[in-house]
Order: structure tokens, then sequence, then C-alpha cells
């Protein structure tokens, strides 16, 4: 037994680590609470990567973000500008928090459906439409990562679940992740229509196209290990394989697009993507694709510069048979990993960049 002394100081150590921790912790809260209200601010101007790196960094230093998803649910959202910064913030921190971010997104699907809903079409600032598809698509991710919880944020596969490699859990997941492709590119259009290409309006672009580049390789890939297990005829895996190229080409074009933005290429020094065609292994007769694709970016909503570059750059099919899939999956693979060089996983606090003002 310890004593009085001894235990009368033992107590006031831990009264006043207990102090320490509660400053700590209430001085890390208005740090957030104040990141979240500048980064969705009602000035037309892109939320600084300040705001969301501290945000980010709570969340793992934490590991938890009970105290985002409040703080975000019960501030006062007015107005269409605040709305569009609200749901880049929230897109941000899907992608790049800890964990638990996106689970508790689970329990929060409703309020990042009623961000849209609060929004109207036509709004003085035109951001009306892009404002419900955003939240529309976000909804659309929370539902796809609650039906496949191996995948994180930026898919990737943070363990194997028991039915990855059966081939109808493999088409659900293809199909639903072409469905969320055809929401990104839809969004990603929506985000270069007149009146205006600000720099608010344009600072989703970073996180859209890396969600369009994880996405698709993840299609690629289990669209391989499909057609490998054999199991569906060459009629289905024929079809998959066009709206696989369907996507490839759609892809290929808004990444030549956002390559004629010098915001992203030299303000924010974006590194656009360049997907790699994967030729569809058949073992039979060919299947020549079948559908005329027109993509919304030929519009006057782009100039026509852009649409020369874009009807330039269009992929042709290349109706060649490949005899094994061994070259093929090394040759994703390798790709895959060149990938994982240019854009961080964020698996620890740690590993998280510095980002500049």
């Amino acid at each position: 037994m310890l004593p009085a002394s001894n235990e009368r100081r033992t107590n006031k150590l831990s009264t006043s680590d207990h102090q320490s921790k509660s400053l700590f912790t209430s001085g890390k809260l208005y740090e957030l609470s104040v990141a979240i209200q500048k980064a969705t601010s009602k000035k037309d101007e892109a939320p600084k990567a300040k705001h969301l790196e501290t945000c980010i960094r709570y969340t793992w230093e934490s590991k938890s973000s009970i105290y985002f998803w409040s703080f975000i649910k019960y501030q006062p959202i007015s107005g269409e500008m605040r709305a569009y910064k609200e749901l880049i913030l929230l897109h941000t921190l899907l992608q790049k928090g800890e964990p638990t971010t996106l689970k508790d997104g689970f329990r929060n699907v409703e309020f990042v459906r009623e961000i849209g809903q609060n929004v109207t079409d036509d709004t003085p600032l035109g951001y009306g439409r892009l404002v419900r598809q955003y939240s529309e698509y976000l909804t659309s991710k929370l539902h796809l990562h609650q039906q496949y919880p191996e995948f994180d944020g930026l898919f990737n596969i943070t363990f194997t679940s028991r039915n990855v490699n059966e081939a109808h859990s493999l088409k659900s997941l293809i199909s639903a992740l072409m469905d969320l492709l055809d929401g990104l590119h839809k969004l990603c259009f929506l985000v270069f229509l007149p009146p205006s290409c600000s720099a608010c309006r344009l600072s989703s672009l970073p996180l859209l196209i890396l969600e369009t580049q994880r996405a698709y390789h993840v299609m690629v890939s289990k669209l391989l290990i499909l057609q490998a297990l054999a199991s569906l005829s060459l009629d289905a895996i024929g079809l998959l394989w066009r709206r696989c190229d369907e996507r490839y080409t759609m892809l290929s074009e808004l990444y030549v697009t956002c390559g004629q933005l010098s915001y992203l290429t030299k303000n924010l020094n974006i590194t656009i993507p360049i997907l790699q065609k994967i030729t569809a292994p058949l073992v039979e007769s060919d299947f020549p694709p079948s559908y005329e694709y027109i993509s919304p970016f030929s519009e006057q909503h782009v100039d026509e510069s852009v649409s020369t570059a874009m009807s330039s750059a269009a992929p042709t099919y290349d109706e060649s048979n490949v005899d094994s899939l061994d070259p093929l999956l090394a040759l994703l693979q390798e790709q895959e990993e060149d990938e994982e060089e240019q854009v961080p996983a964020y698996q620890s606090i740690a590993q998280l960049p510095s980002w500049s003002a």
C-alpha cells in the first residue's frame, strides 16, 4: 500500500493527465470545426488543401469520424456553393480518411442524399444540377462499398471476402462498377457545363479522375478473372467486354479533355492518367462492338479544339486474339504497381503528404 503522500501525488498526476488530454481533445475538435467551416465557405473559390488535410488528419489521429460527421451534419448549409463544397469535403474524407469514415458514411446515406434534394436544378450560379448529380453519385458509392466492404475508399482491396472469386459475385461487382463509372462520367461532364469553369467548380476533378482510374482497373482485373473461370458463355463474356470497351472510350476522352485544363496540369500539378487498352481475350471468334458510342463532350459545351483533340485521340478497337490470360494479368498487375507508386493509399497517418496551402 502506498503512503498517503504518494497516493495523493498519483491522484494529482492522473487528474493532470486527464485534464491535459481533455484540453488536447477539445483543441483538436475546435480545429476540426474551424476547418469544416472554412472548407465549406460561401466564397467562390476551391477548398484549401490545408483545411482538407486537417479533417483527414483528425480522423487518422483519433481513429474515429464521429465528430466529423456530427459537425458537418449540424452546421448550417445554405446555398449551392456551400452544398457543392460540402460534397467535395465528404468525397475527400471517404477516399483518404481513416477507414471508419467510410463505415460511418453508411449510416449517413440519407444525409448525403438530402444535400442534393435541398438544391434545385436551376440555380443562380449554375451549381444545381452538379450538386444533385454529385449527391446521387456519393450515395451510389456508399451503397457499393457497403455491399463490397473489401474495398476502401480508393478501391484498394483491404481483405479477401469468401465469395470474391465466384462467377455470380464477380459479374455483379463488374456491373456495379460499370454503373458507378457511368455516374462518374456524367458528373465530370456536368463540371464542364457553363456558365463558368471556375477553380471552385473544377476542384472536384482530381477526386473524380482518381476514382475513375481506380474503379476502371478493378473492373478490368475482375473481368479477366471472370474470363479465366470460363463459367459464362462467350456471348455473355463478349457483352461484358463490349461494355468495358465503352467505358474505356469515354474515360479516354474524358482524360484528353482534362489534359487541356491548365488548372489541373499546372496549378494543381495533377498527372492525367493514360488508360491501357486491354483487348477481350476471347477463345473463339471475335466480338466486334455493335454499338455506336457518341460522347457528350462532342457537344458545343466543349471548345472545338478540345473536340478535335478527343476525336484524334479516340482509341480503336483491336480485334486481335490473345492465346493466354497470363500475359494480360501480368501486364495489368505491372500497371497497377506503377499507379500505386504515384497515388498513395494512405494506410497510416504517417503516409499522409504535406499539403500546400
